[in-house]
């Protein structure tokens, strides 16, 4: 099953986009905090957060719930990757006004990031119902549920935020993932296709159309997208022992050793690569190796070093059954 991937795509909302000129009852508030509030929002709109955040605790201090004050803190705070200080500002603005929907979205983001799958569900929830023409929220909400393995509630999240952005390669992507998570391959490549004509290069987006056409039997297809995967991220390790994998079920095992001892290269503990790399080597005629890394693997963890048997015995087994079904006059005389 191809495990989804759910968070590259998620990003915290501009600063830029959160500074809104703030109306002020001059009977109600000091002019100064006015001052101060525009000191800041110019600073903001500069991406000077710096400069921002000692402006913007002076205006707390003036108002203790002033929203925008703490919104724009957290964002300011996020911007310089601090992200606890972030969030402790952002939750409070959410209590003061949780109808601001960029808050709901910033503070989903921050709980996705912490692993909080609930929490973020609820504050992408909040935010989509505030504005449901976002695509931005559609999508986060979408790839929340996703990440979690609720993928028909995902769907029609993901596919409003297809039909709000058209031109944007993630959501199609990421309805791709869904079906893939179904096992529905098929379905995986034409939206995983339809990214690819829209724009999406990256790397993840080429091995896992690599992994659905290989599901498919179009094996050229899942070569040709595996080797773009990896031209775009040498080190992608996934990628590498897929294309390994590739080879091997092609019986093509000297490319494949090539590919596992690149695995290796990148994470030398990832050890399923070692298993097929010992499996390889055992049927290259290299019984020493294999020998040696079977050693190696039943110290580790002796579930490996059984893997790479079953690797060996499969292969072996496959064999076997290809020459007792050749025609008679195909098989090697006795």
């Amino acid at each position: 099953m191809i495990r989804v991937l759910i968070c590259t795509f998620i990003l915290i909302v501009p600063a830029g986009g959160l500074v809104r000129a703030q109306k002020i009852d001059p009977l109600k508030q000091k002019d100064s905090l006015q001052a101060l509030m525009d000191k800041a929002g110019a600073s903001l709109n500069t991406s000077n957060y710096a400069a921002a955040i000692p402006l913007l605790r002076a205006a707390l201090q003036l108002d203790s719930t002033n929203a925008l004050a703490l919104r724009n803190l957290g964002v300011s705070f996020a911007a310089m990757r601090d992200t606890a200080q972030a969030r402790v500002y952002l939750t409070r603005a959410y209590r003061f006004n949780p109808k601001d929907a960029e808050v709901c979205y910033n503070l989903a983001v921050f709980t996705s990031q912490s692993g909080e799958s609930a929490e973020a569900i609820r504050y992408f929830e909040a935010a989509y119902a505030i504005d449901t023409n976002s695509a931005m929220y559609s999508l986060g909400l979408g790839q929340e549920l996703l990440s979690i393995g609720r993928v028909q509630k995902a769907l029609p999240y993901l596919r409003r935020a297809h039909t709000l952005s058209p031109d944007l390669p993630i959501p199609l992507f990421q309805i791709g993932n869904c079906f893939a998570a179904d096992r529905k391959y098929d379905s995986a490549e034409v939206y995983f296709e339809q990214c690819v004509t829209a724009g999406g290069s990256a790397p993840e987006l080429h091995y896992f159309l690599g992994v659905a056409k290989r599901h498919l039997g179009k094996m050229d297809d899942a070569e040709k997208n595996f080797k773009l995967a990896i031209g775009r991220n040498p080190r992608y390790k996934e990628c590498l022992q897929a294309l390994g994998l590739l080879y091997a079920q092609q019986r093509k095992f000297v490319a494949a050793g090539a590919q596992f001892e690149k695995v290796i290269a990148v994470d030398s503990q990832f050890y399923a690569a070692w298993a097929s790399l010992g499996a390889t080597c055992a049927l290259t005629e290299q019984p020493e190796r294999a020998d040696s890394i079977f050693q190696m693997l039943m110290k580790v963890d002796s579930s490996w070093g059984y893997q790479m048997v079953r690797l060996v015995e499969m292969e072996k087994s496959r064999q076997d059954d290809k020459q007792k079904t050749a025609p008679a006059n195909s098989r090697p005389k006795k």
